[in-house]
């Protein structure tokens, strides 16, 4: 393993951690995938279920892309806007992750898509970091690849600065950047990478121990993490972590390491959440790539569900289905479980977010 690297318009502050827990069960190994996605409360998080065969717009008003997805996927998404945790059907999943660094450098003449778009993208489109990788990642420093990345407007007055983090069935890991001050595309791919904090500052520590260390030195180690420690935590986990030999256990321990660099909802001074990052944690997701199993886990009620994206039609031409979370009420009795049922085909009013025939400018 190796270490990877306000309230005037409020960075969006899209996950505090990511970690990727590979278990070698009797029959294959098994990728479970865990993050954290603090602030935003109100979000409208909606669970989407694409089949293959869409026509996407890059969400932006000049030389957009636009693209037919080749692989259905299942996504969550914010604002109607924003890709945040998804997995194909071929068991690409990737996550998008607060950078507060994040620089996508002036609009050129390329085809962009926005910020928000760029997970999705990915996973309509390839298999495997190594595809990914080849097709996007520049093998010359000022290589420009297509698409650009655009930031667009805040929405909700929130920024989308955002990086992504990709992983695949093959163990592998890819997280793609933008960043002051090259404003280009960073790379760093490795079987290594399976611990992702919401920041770069860890990616630089060989360059700045200095500096880390005049940041923790005399401060009381009961006091909250700051990121680069829950990230500090999330990696001794899943280094030092017992195997599982089955998914129920393997899950349980992902949960574990997840729910152990969680913020509760305490009160956080302002200048805290400047100053610290220190944001509430708002929900929890786990993804089994292998099987296309999701586990949602809300971390402001008890509402838990799971589905999985192999039980809903995927081809070409099959119905696109969405869950709102907000619809959603913990069943103190029964729990709730499996959600298959609750995924409702999306209505003339619902507006399919990414999809050409739906695209409105803002």
């Amino acid at each position: 393993m190796r270490l990877l690297p306000h309230f005037v318009n409020l960075s969006l502050v899209l996950a505090c951690a990511r970690v990727v827990y590979k278990t070698s069960g009797q029959d294959n190994t098994t990728y479970i995938t865990g993050r954290t996605v603090d602030y935003a409360p109100d979000n409208d998080l909606t669970f989407w279920i694409f089949p293959a065969g869409i026509s996407r717009h890059g969400g932006i008003k000049r030389h957009p892309l636009e693209w037919k997805s080749r692989y259905a996927s299942t996504m969550a998404v914010m604002f109607n806007k924003i890709s945040v945790e998804g997995t194909n059907e071929k068991g690409l999943s990737g996550s998008s992750l607060f950078l507060g660094e994040s620089s996508y450098g002036k609009r050129d003449g390329r085809d962009g898509i926005s910020a928000g778009v760029w997970l999705q993208y990915y996973l309509d489109n390839y298999k495997s970091v190594e595809e990914v990788a080849r097709n996007h990642c520049p093998k010359r420093w000022r290589e420009k690849r297509k698409p650009q990345i655009v930031r667009e407007n805040p929405v909700g007055g929130i920024q989308t600065k955002l990086h992504v983090a990709l992983s695949d069935l093959n163990g592998e890991y890819l997280i793609m950047e933008h960043t002051s001050p090259e404003m280009r595309l960073k790379c760093y791919r490795s079987k290594e990478y399976d611990v992702v904090a919401g920041d770069t500052y860890h990616m630089k520590r060989a360059r700045s121990k200095d500096r880390i260390w005049k940041e923790i030195d005399g401060r009381p180690s009961g006091q909250w993490p700051m990121p680069f420690e829950r990230y500090d935590r999330l990696f001794f986990y899943n280094y030092h972590i017992q195997a599982s030999d089955d998914f129920a256990s393997a899950l349980a321990t992902t949960m574990g390491m997840i729910r152990g660099v969680m913020i509760p909802r305490i009160k956080i001074k302002p200048q805290d959440n400047r100053d610290r990052d220190l944001w509430p944690t708002q929900w929890m997701m786990y993804m089994d790539t292998s099987h296309g199993f999701v586990y949602f886990e809300s971390a402001i009620t008890p509402l838990s569900f799971n589905y999985k994206l192999s039980n809903f039609k995927l081809s070409e031409g099959s119905d696109i289905k969405l869950l709102r979370v907000r619809d959603q009420t913990w069943n103190w009795q029964n729990g709730t479980g499996d959600v298959t049922q609750e995924f409702r085909t999306r209505g003339a009013s619902d507006h399919v977010p990414f999809m050409a025939d739906n695209f409105i400018a803002s």
